[in-house]
């Protein structure tokens, strides 16, 4: 008898495998500045250590998801000034991901996590409902675990230690007064009021056109902040700017019949004025 979920999980990998290839061409296409363009041999490298990371490292990420961001981080122009941020590190393999795209672009990385799991879980976070799966992820204190050592080692081995600078402790205290400039931010911290501290501390320090990342993307809890104007306009003074991938991740992997990920991204300011804009069809 066929085992159809292997069947499923031995397609979606070989469809991962030949996805790889296509990254080579994305990380050194012109689309990137020449400053940050790593040559084609050097795109395969940086992707074999991604790959490297996935196999070495527990994660409960994708590597199709580290490579999406660290794209996004060699295309902002180095004239931009700032730093990448992650914000929950869990082992670090994200983190080691990210920290090859700071050192490609020569920026500097900055890691917060309690380094301890998760903190405590209020109720409103206990259940999140991811409706593309369909399932019911669950919450409680001291999940996804990984000390500050454990993740140094890793990024150490695997990624870029010299670009990092690591800061443990809840977020609500480890985040307030943050002043330096920000062009990409990560934010794989589970937790919806965990989730509010970052963006109220991490959005207005973000560079226009530059976006946060999240890696709930398909939980309606932490999908929904990103379309609650009332929060946004109370906490940062404006308008929510919506999610891609908001309700299913951007399109990254094949799951179950469909294309999607965990991870989705705001764009703070995008630069609307050079959209291509779609005339009306099938006006009468």
């Amino acid at each position: 008898m066929i085992d159809r979920r292997r069947l499923e999980l031995c397609y979606a990998n070989r469809l991962a495998a030949a996805t790889y290839p296509l990254y080579t061409s994305l990380l050194s296409s012109p689309a990137v500045p020449a400053a940050h363009r790593p040559t084609r041999r050097q795109a395969r490298g940086l992707i074999h250590k991604v790959r490297r990371v996935a196999k070495a490292v527990p994660s409960a990420s994708h590597p199709l998801e580290h490579l999406a961001m660290v794209q996004n981080v060699l295309r902002v122009e180095p004239s931009v000034e700032g730093c990448v941020v992650e914000c929950g590190s869990w082992k670090g393999a994200s983190a080691c991901s990210l920290s090859l795209g700071a050192a490609q672009t020569k920026r500097d990385m900055h890691v917060f996590d309690t380094f301890a799991g998760l903190p405590q879980v209020q109720e409103a976070d206990r259940f999140h409902v991811l409706l593309d799966r369909p399932e019911v992820h669950t919450y409680q204190r001291g999940m996804f675990a990984g000390a500050l050592d454990e993740v140094r080692d890793h990024v150490t081995r695997f990624g870029a230690i010299d670009r990092c600078t690591f800061h443990s402790g809840v977020f609500r205290d480890t985040m307030p007064g943050w002043d330096q400039p920000v062009v990409l931010a990560f934010l794989d911290v589970d937790l919806r009021d965990a989730l509010e501290d970052c963006l109220c501390a991490l959005w207005p320090m973000l560079a226009d056109g530059c976006a946060v990342f999240v890696h709930e993307a398909p939980h309606h809890e932490i999908a929904s902040l990103f379309y609650d104007d009332a929060w946004w306009r109370a906490n940062l003074g404006q308008v929510a700017p919506g999610l891609a991938g908001g309700g299913s991740g951007i399109g990254l992997q094949w799951m179950e019949g469909f294309w999607r990920s965990s991870l989705g991204f705001a764009i703070k300011n995008p630069p609307t004025d050079g959209y291509h804009v779609r005339p009306p069809v099938d006006v009468a």
